[in-house]
């Protein structure tokens, strides 16, 4: 078996499933990202919406 170079990761087993789960981990994130907002508005109330933070 031959060393991998350091610093280089090895290509994925099965690339397919390699870029759906890249793909589902944006999804989850995604939501994440939605969700603190959301907490954010209800704490800080009607002065606050998620449109604003975006038109910063």
């Amino acid at each position: 078996m031959k060393a991998k170079p350091e610093g280089q990761t090895p290509p994925p087993a099965h690339p397919k499933k390699a870029a759906r789960d890249a793909r589902l981990t944006q999804i989850y994130e995604g939501t994440n990202q939605i969700n603190r907002l959301a907490i954010i508005e209800g704490q800080l109330g009607a002065e606050f919406e998620i449109g604003d933070f975006y038109s910063l």
